[in-house]
């Protein structure tokens, strides 16, 4: 759900400043893109990177990578030998993601695909400790049985924008990305297999890890 402006600067005030290259990132996707809006923002780009390293994961899986903000916080606080690989299907943003990758200075840590993840992700074996569902909200089903194949045990995935702007609390919302939002995370949280947490962080984040084996 969307904050008003004055609520996120105060918020954004009040986090400890961001490293110089996200700056340019930032700066950067709103100058050379038509939809900066979908740039992971300052507050849950930090609590990407203290998850990283609160969690220790070695192999992340990122899927929209946008322009890399979100793909640069998970990779600056991964441990030695840690990687992150993100999978992108706009093939114009390709140039920019790499630019952006060459400012952090660990580019070594990030691979990107570009291509429809739907069909990059049988090609691919993990096992990936930390999963980051956030492109088409449509395919979350369908992506996350494939990534939870892949999820290492006591893994984790997360979903953005599960809030969908407040439409999925709005009983007059009935669009179907809406109505599958709500069914589908409702339907995690019932499953006895995760255990799910949604937090009200910028548009809804959803964290979900396996509780039972396979």
């Amino acid at each position: 759900m969307r904050r008003s402006h004055k609520l996120q600067a105060y918020l954004d005030e009040r986090a400890s400043p961001i490293p110089e290259y996200l700056k340019q990132i930032e700066r950067t996707t709103f100058l050379r893109t038509l939809s900066p809006q979908m740039l992971t923002g300052h507050m849950q780009g930090r609590f990407l990177s203290w998850l990283v390293e609160w969690l220790s994961p070695k192999q992340i899986l990122e899927i929209g990578t946008f322009t890399g903000y979100s793909a640069v916080c998970f990779a600056e606080r991964l441990q030695e030998g840690g990687h992150v690989t993100t999978i992108e299907v706009n093939d114009q943003l390709e140039g920019i993601i790499k630019e952006h990758f060459a400012l952090c200075g660990f580019a070594e840590r990030l691979q990107l695909i570009i291509g429809n993840a739907n069909e990059v992700l049988p090609n691919l074996t993990g096992p990936y400790d930390l999963v980051y569902l956030d492109a088409k909200k449509d395919d979350y089903p369908q992506q996350f049985e494939l990534v939870s194949e892949r999820l290492a045990p006591g893994g984790y995935v997360l979903f953005d924008n599960v809030l969908w702007d407040g439409q999925v609390i709005d009983p007059d919302q009935n669009r179907a990305t809406t109505v599958l939002l709500r069914e589908f995370t409702l339907a995690l949280a019932q499953n006895p297999r995760w255990e799910t947490l949604m937090l009200p962080m910028s548009d809804g984040l959803l964290l979900v890890r396996e509780t039972q084996e396979r």
